[in-house]
């Protein structure tokens, strides 16, 4: 008898899609600051685009303009140690290493004032070498140099991101089952009963360190009854396709 474990149904891919535009920030400084206003792309779900990969959108999710608080000279230059630029560098933040972005190079260009070469915009909004950035998870800054337990992971927090990292011998994880996959095809001839499988698999979660091991059952079947056969009539008698009988019979 054949077996066959079938995948799962394909779950519906969800795009990422732009929150508002914040409102501006106040000046960091008054007159020699800046203002700045972000918007996030909400995570894409099930293998879903990220908003700077749908077409026609901007990759752009952060803006800086000079302070144009009353009585404050007009100027167009940039202020401190921030650099005009027609097209924005990428990456662009601290949070761009943390969170991996890619880099493309067919994206429009948004001009405005920047860090200079070499340098990111921290969460406090200052300009800092990439060995500088720290690191964002779940909400918890950790600083260059600082440990990270994680998703049963011990990691070192360097330019912004987590690296050499090592299973974290102290987490627990029990092993849960996936759902079941919906039922497989009735197997065998025609016209007869069969037996249709279902599968499920260890792995919602898997189990790690001191973990529980899944119990029960991968897989599980049921009767079912393949597709009558086909058949044609002769002289009054039904016979199915193939079978075989004497002429005058």
């Amino acid at each position: 008898m054949v077996e066959r474990q079938l995948d799962t149904q394909d779950r519906k891919k969800v795009d990422g899609s732009w929150t508002p535009w914040t409102t501006w920030s106040n000046c960091t400084q008054d007159c020699t600051g800046v203002v700045i206003h972000r918007r996030e792309c909400t995570t894409p779900q099930n293998g879903g685009r990220h908003c700077s990969d749908l077409p026609g959108s901007s990759s752009s999710y952060l803006e800086i303009d000079v302070c144009r608080q009353d009585g404050c000279p007009i100027t167009l230059s940039c202020p401190a140690e921030l650099e005009y630029k027609t097209c924005a560098p990428c990456p662009l933040t601290c949070a761009d290493l943390t969170n991996k972005r890619i880099c493309q190079n067919d994206q429009p260009c948004v001009s405005g004032c920047w860090c200079p070469d070499g340098s990111l915009l921290d969460s406090q909004n200052q300009c800092v070498r990439p060995q500088e950035c720290p690191c964002e998870v779940d909400g918890v800054t950790y600083w260059p140099g600082q440990l990270v337990k994680a998703n049963c992971q011990i990691c070192t927090c360097q330019d912004g991101q987590m690296k050499q990292c090592r299973p974290n011998p102290e987490c627990t994880v029990h092993c849960g089952w996936s759902s079941w996959s919906p039922w497989g095809e009735c197997l065998g001839p025609c016209g007869v009963q069969s037996i249709q499988w279902s599968f499920r698999s260890p792995n919602n979660p898997s189990k790690h360190g001191n973990g529980k091991q899944c119990r029960g059952i991968y897989r599980k079947a049921r009767r079912c009854q393949t597709d009558p056969c086909e058949s044609c009539t002769h002289q009054g008698k039904k016979h199915i396709i193939s079978e075989r009988w004497r002429w005058g019979e």
